[in-house]
C-alpha cells in the first residue's frame, strides 16, 4: 500500500510539473473511463485470441480477410490496448515481449492440434502488429491533457 502512495505522489507531482493547467474533474473522469475501457478490452482480446488460435481447424473462425493480417489486427489491437490500461505498471519493451512470447507460446502449442500447424510468418504477423500497437498507443497517450494513470 506504501508503495501505490508514493507512485500516486510521483504521478500527482509530474501531473502538475507538466501541464500548464491542471486537468479539469471530467477530464479525469473521462481518463479513468478511458484506461478502465483498455483494460477490459486488454482482456477481452486476450480471451479471443486465446480461444480462436487453440479451436481444432474444423471450427476455426475465418473472416475472409489474410491470415497474417488477421494476426498483425489482432496483436496490434492488444498490445495497444495493454499499454493504455496499464500505462505505469509495466514499461513498454515488456509489454511488447510478453505479448510476442505469448504469440509463440500460442504458436507451438497449434502444433498439437489436430489440422493446425506452427507458422513463422504469423509469428512474424504478430511481432510486427506488437510494434505498431505500442507505437500507437505511444502517439495517443502523448496527445493526451493529463496522466491517465491518475
Amino acid at each position: 500500500m506504501a508503495r501505490r502512495g508514493a507512485q500516486h505522489l510521483v504521478l500527482e507531482t509530474r501531473l502538475t510539473q507538466t501541464a500548464a493547467t491542471p486537468p479539469s474533474t471530467s477530464e479525469r473522469r473521462v481518463l479513468v473511463w478511458f484506461t478502465r475501457a483498455a483494460r477490459w478490452g486488454f482482456w477481452l482480446l486476450l480471451s479471443a485470441i486465446t480461444g480462436l488460435s487453440l479451436l481444432p481447424l474444423q471450427f476455426a473462425v475465418q473472416s475472409g480477410l489474410s491470415d497474417k493480417i488477421e494476426h498483425f489486427a489482432g496483436y496490434a489491437a492488444l498490445a495497444a490496448a495493454c499499454r493504455i490500461g496499464y500505462t505505469h505498471m509495466v514499461p513498454p519493451w515488456r509489454l511488447g515481449v510478453a505479448i510476442v512470447a505469448y504469440g509463440i507460446a500460442l504458436e507451438i502449442a497449434q502444433s498439437f492440434i489436430p489440422g493446425r500447424v506452427m507458422s513463422g510468418w504469423d509469428i512474424v504477423a504478430n511481432t510486427v502488429g506488437v510494434l505498431v500497437g505500442l507505437g500507437l498507443a505511444w502517439l495517443l497517450l502523448s496527445r493526451l491533457p493529463c496522466d491517465p494513470a491518475q
